[in-house]
């Protein structure tokens, strides 16, 4: 157990008499799902009701940035894991807090919980962090098709099941915060499907949905459980990436891409291909959230130029499943 984890335990404990281990014997069987984050919000307990009703393990989750995991919604769909964290609020003001949302389940689908937190502090009144406890909320089954609406109209591209511009954005805007706050790492890759107009022009607009639709499946499969992928309009899609360096990034990012490239969409008694390529920028590359988007889609037209069906981040080009440093034109680094 972990000194914050360790801390708050005790400090629980105090107050039902319980020693730590039978406290913990109990989170563990409780059917809500419990889970405790220190004041950095990075998630440090994780029980097995938590595990039930989101999918996520405890081992995938523990060390985790909370934002980066749940990414919990509000009723009207905004992103509530930056300003906006009932958890923060809840430690700040030393008060519980309540409410109805959405979080994100391992699936990748949204389940709608009722969540109560609360501040755990020491015994001279000093924040250990914040303890939340969440139950399901589908059994409200006006509730639960007032979510689903909301989800597919508010947040997920029609065509592809993604996550659309409006919500990509949102995501973008919410890990930017993180990282002015708190230093949490996250990159971005923009990519384009290679020669998209003239697969369209050859087999016509259904098969170029039915390409998009079978790329954003597959990426999703490529994609690690707490990252996003967003269709950022039209044959352009966005992966944020969570927690991550270069290296790491180009290899999520390139893994996309070679999935994609081994694609075969059957349509009209054939077999339909198809590569992208994108631009790779991690947050610590520039000042401000606009020059993110802006360089990746720099790094984009650049991959587009050398080559198609690979990706370009700084000094770096990745082909296959080898990375080949330097040799960038100076815009494109």
């Amino acid at each position: 157990m972990n000194e914050t984890l360790e801390m708050a335990a005790g400090a629980l404990s105090g107050l039902g008499g319980l020693d730590r281990e039978t406290l913990l014997r109990v989170l563990e069987h409780l059917r809500e799902g419990v889970y405790f984050v220190d004041t950095e919000r990075v998630i440090r307990y994780w029980n097995r009701g938590a595990e039930r009703l989101t999918g996520y393990r405890a081992e995938d989750v523990v060390g985790q940035p909370c934002g980066a995991v749940l990414l919990h919604v509000g009723e009207t769909g905004q992103v509530m894991c930056g300003g906006q964290c009932p958890l923060l609020d809840c430690v700040e003001r030393r008060c519980e807090a309540e409410g109805r949302m959405w979080l994100k389940h391992e699936m990748g689908h949204r389940v709608p919980v009722m969540i109560s937190a609360v501040p755990v502090l020491d015994a001279q009144g000093r924040a250990l962090g914040m303890l939340e406890v969440f139950r399901d909320a589908t059994e409200e089954l006006a509730l639960l098709e007032r979510a689903t609406e909301l989800e597919r109209l508010a947040l997920l591209d029609g065509l592809t099941g993604a996550g659309n511009r409006r919500f990509a954005e949102r995501v973008l805007e919410q890990s930017w915060e993180a990282w002015k706050r708190y230093r949490w790492k996250f990159g971005v890759a923009l990519l384009d499907v290679d020669h998209f107009k003239a697969l369209n022009d050859r087999y016509g607009h259904g098969a170029g949905d039915a390409v998009l639709r079978a790329m954003s499946r597959t990426m999703v499969g490529g994609l690690r459980s707490f990252d996003f992928l967003g269709r950022w309009g039209g044959e352009e899609f966005l992966l944020v990436v969570q927690s991550v360096g270069r290296e790491d990034l180009l290899r999520v990012a390139g893994r996309c891409r070679e999935l994609v490239s081994s694609l075969e969409v059957p349509w009209g008694g054939q077999a339909l291909t198809a590569t992208v390529s994108g631009g790779v920028v991690g947050v610590e590359e520039v000042e401000t959230l606009g020059e993110l988007v802006e360089l990746a889609d720099a790094r984009l037209y650049c991959a587009k130029e050398a080559g198609r069906n690979r990706l370009i981040g700084r000094g770096v080009v990745e082909i296959g499943p080898c990375l080949a440093l330097g040799g960038l034109a100076e815009d494109c680094a």
